[in-house]
């Protein structure tokens, strides 16, 4: 019995690549912490005084900052357009 052959894994063309042609490159620059730290408080007092200490508002919400404090950039709302 002979069997189909089996597509590549690795070798077919996406679906997207024809719609691709002439895109601009994008470069994506690494946005990672260089570093990751866990700081606990014991009181909300200490969270204050941190806060005065690093320049920025921590809230209940708050689940992390940078330091120094950076610009989050949103980039959900952006998009090429084919301008001819």
């Amino acid at each position: 019995m002979k069997y189909p052959e089996q597509e590549g894994l690795f070798e077919t063309e996406e679906w997207w690549e024809e719609y691709w042609q002439g895109m601009p490159e994008y470069i994506s620059e690494d946005l990672t912490p260089h570093k990751t730290i866990f700081v606990y408080f014991a009181t909300e007092e200490d969270v204050a005084a941190f806060a005065l200490l690093v320049e920025q508002r921590i809230s209940e919400k708050t689940k992390f900052v940078w330091y120094p404090e950076a610009e989050i950039g949103r980039f959900s709302d952006k998009r090429y357009v084919d301008e001819s």
